[in-house]
């Protein structure tokens, strides 16, 4: 993790616009987000790498689905599949340091937000008292 961070965020400002647009392409959809943290958070390793199967398995989508989407992130260059074609193998993927730049962007900014929302209500808000309803 320490070499992830060591690598930095993206500016996406100082990207090409053609890049930045493919980049935004590539990141509409929630399930390819949800590919990128998988792969940003796969726990078995150090490289973040996951097999087609077992992305197909954590997404719960079709085989046509996946591809599909694996497609557009790999066009980003977000992803790379890591293996050569051969008879019988499957296929295992992984970020490029785009992607696991990109991800660590997305990330900060998330964790960023979650602590904005987290911020303790001033005290003087606490002092306040509700305005009270008249009785009859």
């Amino acid at each position: 993790m320490e070499a992830i961070a060591a690598m930095g965020t993206i500016n996406l400002q100082d990207l090409p616009i053609s890049e930045y647009m493919r980049l935004y392409a590539a990141l509409s959809n929630e399930r390819r987000i949800q590919i990128l943290f998988a792969l940003y958070h796969n726990p078995a390793s150090e490289v973040f790498m996951l097999s087609f199967i077992r992305l197909k398995k954590l997404l719960k989508i079709s085989s046509a689905a996946l591809s599909y989407h694996l497609k557009l992130l790999q066009d980003a260059g977000l992803l790379q599949n890591s293996l050569v074609r051969k008879e019988n193998t499957v296929s295992q993927y992984h970020l490029t340091e785009k992607g696991l730049r990109l991800v660590g962007t997305l990330m900060k900014d998330l964790e960023a937000k979650e602590e904005q929302r987290n911020v303790p209500v001033a005290l003087s808000d606490l002092n306040e008292e509700a305005p009270r309803r008249k009785t009859t």
